[in-house]
């Protein structure tokens, strides 16, 4: 059985960002490759040591203003169940 690589491990040239997401509290870029319809998750440090100008070029179109991290930290919390009272009728 083959070991599948991922992110820069593949061995191909970065493409693009195409987006930008917290997971277990990093920021991580969805990395599109050249030569291949694949892309992966990979560390936002990672890209801005190896590819720095598709950082940068991610950043010019696409503004982060922290809200993915805020979005992925409430989606830990419990729902809110629109049918409970908070005050009890008699």
């Amino acid at each position: 059985m083959a070991h599948a690589h991922y992110g820069f491990d593949r061995g191909l040239p970065p493409q693009k960002i195409l987006s930008a997401t917290y997971a277990k509290g990093q920021l991580m870029f969805l990395m599109k490759w050249q030569g291949t319809d694949v892309a992966d998750l990979v560390l936002a440090t990672d890209a801005m040591d190896r590819c720095p100008h598709l950082v940068m070029q991610f950043y010019a179109v696409s503004p982060v203003d922290g809200s993915a991290q805020e979005v992925n930290e409430e989606a830990d919390a419990e729902p809110i169940n629109d049918n409970q009272s908070s005050v009890e009728e008699d």
